[in-house]
């Protein structure tokens, strides 16, 4: 858009109006379960339980949730699962997340414990990435118990957000 602004041949331009510009980072959210989802036994590398979204911002429902990077490649995971406890002593949790079936190395501090007997925690994530501008990848959360079927992750409870973010400067 530009005007003429008063002096003979001087114009000015504004840059285009913030509606009509395409977003410049990717985004996507996940909330579910619909069911009571027991967790299998695992170990952080094998086994464990991925989480059946119900609904997805953008993507069918299911274990994935997809990201396609549009500018930095710089991918944020946070969220937050909620689990029960229905053995009758205290179980260990991990959290992990996986990007195209690879899992992400976790601190152990991703690893809880959860009171017996209907004791239920819920799960803080926290994790960071790097994709492919212009490559579509799946994101899955995982989570592991120490004792097979002993949790159940809690129906809408849980949910998931995935930001593509701007690259540091310096």
């Amino acid at each position: 858009m530009a005007f003429r602004i008063g002096r003979k041949h001087a114009y000015h331009t504004y840059p285009e109006p913030r509606a009509a510009t395409t977003v410049p980072y990717a985004r996507n959210s996940a909330v579910g379960p619909t069911d009571e989802t027991p967790i299998a036994i695992g170990d952080g590398t094998t086994g464990g339980t991925a989480i059946p979204w119900s609904v997805l911002g953008v993507g069918s429902p299911g274990t994935n949730v997809p990201i396609t990077p549009k500018s930095t490649g710089l991918i944020v995971i946070s969220g937050v699962m909620t689990v029960q406890n229905n053995a009758e002593a205290a179980v260990q949790v991990q959290v992990q997340v996986a990007a195209n079936g690879v899992r992400l190395p976790l601190p152990e501090a991703e690893q809880v414990t959860v009171e017996p007997n209907g004791g239920y925690v819920a799960i803080p994530l926290l994790a960071g990435g790097v994709g492919v501008v212009g490559t579509t990848s799946n994101v899955s959360v995982i989570l592991s118990a120490s004792v097979d079927d002993a949790i159940e992750l809690i129906p809408g409870s849980s949910s998931l957000e995935i930001e593509e973010v701007q690259a540091p400067t310096g």
